[in-house]
C-alpha cells in the first residue's frame, strides 16, 4: 500500500495477538531503530466480538447468495477450546481447513480501526439485549443494610 502512495499515516497497521489481561486493542509504540508502532488486537476476542455484532445485525454485510465467495469467509472460522491444567481453558479461532478467512479478518481490522477512533466499541449488552432485574442487581450490590 505504501508502494502504491497510501500516506503512512492511513495505514494502521495490526499485529494478532493472545491478551486476554488487556485490553482487545492497543498501541505498541516502535522500538530504538522501529519506524513506526502498530496496534495489537487480541485475536480471539475480537473475532468472537465480530461474530456477536455480525449475529446482531451490529455489522451487516450483503445478501449472502449474493455474495456467498466473500462472506463463506466467515464461516471458516472455528472455534477450539484448549483445557489448561491450571487456570481458565483457552479458546482460540482457527481457519477450517483448505478454506479462505481473508474476508473475516479485513473485516474484523476494519471493525476495530473504526471502533477504536470513533472511541466507540460496541456495547454486547445492547446487542444481545441483555437486561439484568433488580434482583440480579441486588446480587451484584445488595442495597446498604440500615440498623
Amino acid at each position: 500500500m505504501i508502494q502504491a502512495g497510501l500516506p503512512t499515516e492511513r495505514i494502521i497497521p495490526f499485529m494478532y495477538v493472545r491478551a486476554v489481561t488487556r485490553d482487545i486493542m492497543y498501541y505498541e509504540p516502535p522500538k530504538i531503530g522501529e519506524m513506526r508502532g502498530y496496534y495489537k488486537l487480541d485475536k480471539a476476542r475480537s473475532l468472537v466480538l465480530q461474530a456477536v455484532c455480525l449475529k446482531s445485525g451490529m455489522i451487516l454485510l450483503p445478501e449472502y447468495d449474493s455474495a456467498k465467495n466473500l462472506t463463506s469467509d466467515f464461516l471458516a472460522l472455528v472455534e477450539e477450546k484448549h483445557e489448561m491444567a491450571a487456570g481458565a481453558d483457552i479458546y482460540l479461532i482457527r481457519r477450517a481447513a483448505k478454506q479462505s478467512d481473508d474476508l473475516a479478518h479485513s473485516v474484523n481490522f476494519g471493525c476495530a480501526a473504526l471502533w477504536h477512533y470513533s472511541r466507540c466499541w460496541p456495547d454486547i449488552s445492547k446487542a444481545e439485549r441483555f437486561k439484568l432485574s433488580a434482583e440480579q442487581l441486588n446480587l451484584a450490590e445488595p442495597p446498604a443494610v440500615t440498623y
